[in-house]
């Protein structure tokens, strides 16, 4: 750690900083940043704008997406390039087992729908579904995700305000040495009506 690291309590830009890290790199400092008066300082330099600032969390979103997913693959031996997969466009990431029950979600989900990971763990993606998603388009995604093949659907969903939302959904089953089905990675992004 360098010497201006040594003191965080004293950072300016603090929060930046942070945002920047791993959880493991987090819990590291995390005793060194003390609770202290805060005094108004302006900004030192403006070359930080808004538009760099949301670009650098956007990428250290998606560097966390992809740790914590290599972390399952690495798990359950899957056989497929993670970083490909992330390089599409997506506000959300499930992950699912092979029951569809949700094992993982990204930040973006909550982002989306309004729901927490803690509320989503344990279910089945259907919670997001209501009166105006059509059972045509349930029972052809289940045949789809009996095939075990890569797919991509649009549904009508709800936030958890109930406000109806559309859905692209890329679903991606995920095979451990490339043979047997243990998990579904869902890519979702909402899409103009």
């Amino acid at each position: 750690m360098s010497r201006y690291q040594d003191d965080l309590s004293n950072m300016r830009s603090l929060d930046l900083y942070l945002e920047t890290l791993s959880n493991e790199e987090y819990r590291k400092v995390r005793s060194k940043i003390g609770s202290q008066k805060l005094i108004p300082a302006p900004l030192a330099g403006m070359d930080i704008s808004s538009n760099s600032f949301q670009r650098l969390l956007h990428r250290k979103s998606k560097e966390r997406e992809l740790r914590s997913l290599k972390q399952f693959q690495k798990k359950f031996k899957w056989q497929f390039d993670i970083d490909s997969v992330l390089e599409g466009e997506y506000d959300a990431l499930v992950l699912t087992d092979a029951r569809r029950v949700i094992n993982w979600v990204s930040k973006g989900f909550f982002e989306m729908t309004g729901y927490s990971s803690s509320f989503a763990m344990g279910r089945t993606p259907d919670f997001l579904q209501g009166k105006s998603t059509p059972e045509e388009k349930k029972k052809r995604v289940s045949q789809k995700l009996k095939e075990e093949i890569i797919f991509t659907e649009t549904f009508t969903n709800y936030r958890k305000n109930k406000e109806e939302y559309l859905c692209e959904i890329t679903v991606i089953p995920l095979l451990s040495y490339g043979t047997k089905l243990t998990h579904f990675l869902a890519l979702e992004r909402e899409v103009a009506a």
